[in-house]
């Protein structure tokens, strides 16, 4: 590439300045992705944009080796050459053109003048001049045309000074994310000093420009060019609450370490005063940690006794090879109406209980090991739950043992402690064995199991017994067939499978009234509980069974993909003794409720589908139809379709509590793209029992290739109760919100993210990468 033409050769001292020059590092890193082939052009690089190319990978040499040319290069004396004429100088990572260079060897000085073009592995740029000092790596570039390559940010200035320690100065700059010639937003600065080791810039007297009009003035801010964590003040959130007034947040990150971070906040509530909060979190080989607190020391709203108010959660989980597992949840909260006050930027505040437990667990091909404490607080209830002081499980397991058979054991010791109820220490163990008998086309198994308990309790009524043990045998004999043909439903072909399943279960009937009940309550029906062994949760009562339970379910699939595109499921238990043994204990000082006996013949039909025929839409659904009543007990059905830029959601669900409270709701939610920058977003979910809206929002989102804006507004049922559960009066049953969250692509995300994926099924949240 040496287009030297009849001139003299450069001196060797010449040549190993121009080494020099262009082998240390202007903006060090010599480890980054961007090509020594990347273009010239000036483009952007988000996505968006058009025009915009991301870089190609850098491919790097074995031995970086210095080109140059030009189409004259003159050698004034023994210190002195020029270059002139499309001036090209490269090495490595590093590529200079202009019209015209300069190099000095008695002042190791390197000049540069006409249509520069600059890049190496973090900056790419144009000027006018470029001023180089040779020995202490420090110049100057004039009338400058910038963009850091790792990030999102160009701009211009008017001096880009590159000093000794690797980092720059920037005077009297602009700089934006969007392409050239659409500058919808625009940070102006006086100076800007960036360290592009750090991937951090510093501005002072900040000029935030929208559309040209001036928004906000910052004296200082920080931000950073690449995705590397940095601290400092985030960008503020702004929202708004009928019960809260005007929210504003303040939030100050602290990069810790590489494996730590912190968050400071301050919020700042119109009718309520100021809350801090904190987050810490921290990351090692084998434990996630995170710690998070709110405290409000004075609520101007607030009750007599709830004048302070605070929230805290501490999550670890740990795990130590392939075995070993552990996991920390401590939640507390000052008072039953903390959710309700301050629920949370977009989430319901209709939360009702924290989890408070500390785990360890061990496992391995044939023992499983599990220790617990817990002491979880439930909100608005008249009592409390039990806490586990501790719980100890242990599990063995082994397959195979003898002809097939397999043998498991499953031990628990739980002690339940409770201030003002029934104390009890529970040992539980229950051996099983069972000859599993599988082929090709279903399979059988037999399975036996001994359940054995036992109780002390202590009951400060002195109602139930100190000590009480029980032991029951359970049968099961479970089986299934698998049959498969192909079928043509119209134009479509099908894989159809027929898959009928018998489930036998024997429990003989023992009273158990004399039990408290510590962790046990009724199961929901589905067609999972078909083929339990007990219809209870929990070991406090084994119902009594002598029932078959039958289901068919039937799928179809494409025969080249293997996909799924429909299936049903039908099933019922037939009852062949009446069922005893149920909830009931003497409690609070009375004796057991009598809850009667259950003597239906069979269980409600349970019916299960999913259907997705098209690629679009599907129907999902699960209904449970007593016929012995004439009507279902408890339905969900949804009606969905999801395409690129459209997703509709309908549903019905419906459970009935014997006429009373029961449950009917519809909901609609749905996204629509509207074009490539508009989109709209709403969810409408009405009680149909009480005829009233339990929570409806609607919003718009804006996407343009450098910035976005979205704005929902939202009402949402949320009702504050007592601690037996019932409403107060006098008190509002809605709250009304403002969502906004305006996001400048490239720098920062301001105001309050929302998850609207959670409350629309098939939403796309094109800002999360932002």
């Amino acid at each position: 590439m040496n287009n030297l033409g009849n001139h003299k050769p450069l001196p060797l001292s010449m040549i190993s300045l121009l080494i020099l020059m262009l082998s240390l590092p202007v903006l060090g890193d010599e480890q980054s992705n961007t090509s020594k082939d990347a273009p010239w052009d000036m483009n952007f690089f988000i996505p968006n944009c058009p025009g915009n190319q991301l870089p190609k990978k850098l491919q790097e040499d074995e031995v970086l080796m210095i080109d140059f040319d030009a189409d004259d290069i003159v050698i004034t004396n023994k210190d002195t050459v020029t270059f002139k004429g499309n001036v090209t100088l490269e090495n490595g990572f590093k590529k200079l053109r202009a019209d015209e260079a300069t190099l000095n060897k008695a002042d190791n000085i390197f000049t540069a003048k006409g249509n520069i073009r600059y890049h190496d592995q973090q900056v790419r740029l144009t000027s006018d001049a470029f001023t180089l000092e040779v020995d202490k790596q420090t110049g100057e570039v004039n009338n400058t045309k910038f963009q850091f390559v790792r990030g999102s940010l160009r701009g211009k200035a008017r001096r880009i000074n590159f000093k000794e320690d690797k980092t720059l100065r920037i005077s009297d700059v602009g700089v934006t994310s969007c392409p050239p010639g659409s500058e919808s937003w625009l940070l102006e600065s006086s100076t800007i000093d960036v360290d592009p080791l750090k991937g951090i810039a510093e501005a002072k007297n900040v000029t935030l420009k929208i559309n040209d009009v001036s928004i906000f003035y910052f004296p200082y801010i920080s931000f950073p060019i690449d995705a590397r964590r940095k601290s400092g003040f985030l960008y503020p959130s702004v929202g708004s609450s009928s019960r809260n007034g005007l929210e504003i947040e303040i939030p100050w990150y602290w990069n810790i370490a590489e494996d730590k971070d912190a968050t400071f906040t301050a919020r700042y509530l119109s009718k309520r005063g100021v809350m801090v909060a904190g987050e810490y979190r921290q990351l090692t080989e084998n434990t996630e940690n995170e710690v998070y607190a709110e405290y409000l020391s004075n609520d101007d709203r607030g009750l007599p006794d709830t004048e302070e108010r605070f929230f805290y959660q501490i999550n670890s989980a740990y795990s130590e090879g392939e075995h070993w597992r552990g996991k920390v949840d401590l939640s507390s909260v000052s008072d039953d109406d903390y959710f309700y006050d301050f629920g949370g930027n977009y989430s319901s505040g209709n939360r009702n209980s924290l989890r408070r437990f500390a785990q360890i667990s061990f496992d391995d091909e044939h023992l499983s090991f599990t220790g617990l404490v817990s002491n979880d607080q439930l909100l608005s209830t008249p009592t409390d739950p039990y806490s586990r002081l501790p719980q100890l499980r242990l599990s063995l397991l082994y397959p195979e043992i003898f002809a097939g058979l397999t043998s498991n054991l499953h031990l628990e010791a739980t002690a339940f402690v409770h201030d003002s109820s029934v104390e009890s220490e529970r040992f539980f163990a229950a051996p099983e064995i069972s000859l599993p008998l599988n082929w090709l086309s279903g399979y059988i198994k037999p399975k036996l199991k001994l359940h054995y308990s036992r109780y002390s309790q202590d009951d400060p009524n002195n109602l139930l017994p100190d000590t009480v043990t029980r032991t029951m045998p359970i049968f099961s004999l479970d089986s299934a067939m698998f049959f498969e043909r192909m079928i043509d439903i119209g134009r479509y072909n099908f894989t159809q499978t027929l898959e009928p399943r018998l489930f036998y279960l024997y429990v003989p009937s023992k009273q158990q009234s004399d039990i408290a009940l510590f962790d046990t309550t009724s199961v929901n029906n589905g067609v999972d509980s078909l083929f339990r062994e007990n219809r209870y949760s929990g070991f406090d009562r084994i119902g009594d069974s002598n029932q078959l339970s039958v289901a068919v379910t039937s799928r179809f699939y494409e025969p080249d993909t293997g996909r799924e595109k429909m299936r049903i499921t039908f099933g019922r238990a037939y009852y062949f003794e009446d069922r005893v043994v149920n909830l009931a204990f003497p409690e609070d000082g009375n004796p057991a409720v009598d809850l009667g006996i259950d003597d239906k013949a069979n269980s409600a039909l349970i019916t299960n589908v999913k259907v997705g025929l098209y690629d679009n839409w599907s129907i999902k659904g699960e209904l449970e139809y007593d016929d012995s009543a004439n009507r279902t007990e408890k339905g969900v059905v949804g009606l969905h379709y999801i395409s690129s830029g459209l997703a509709i959601n309908l549903q019905h669900r419906l459970k009935r509590y014997n006429g009373l409270d029961d449950v009917e709701q519809a909901e609609l939610s749905f996204s629509w793209q509207i074009s490539e920058d508009l989109s709209f977003v709403g969810r409408w979910q009405q009680d149909l029992t009480k005829n009233r809206t339990i929570d409806s929002f609607a919003g718009l989102e804006y996407e343009s290739c450098c910035w976005a804006i979205r704005l929902v507004a939202r009402r949402y049922l949320n009702v504050r109760l007592d601690r037996q559960g019932i409403a107060v009066p006098g008190t509002d049953e809605f709250n009304n919100g403002i969502y906004l969250e305006f996001i400048l692509k490239g720098l920062t995300n301001i105001g309050n993210s929302l998850n609207l994926e959670r409350d629309i099924q098939g939403y796309e949240d094109r800002f999360r990468n932002y």
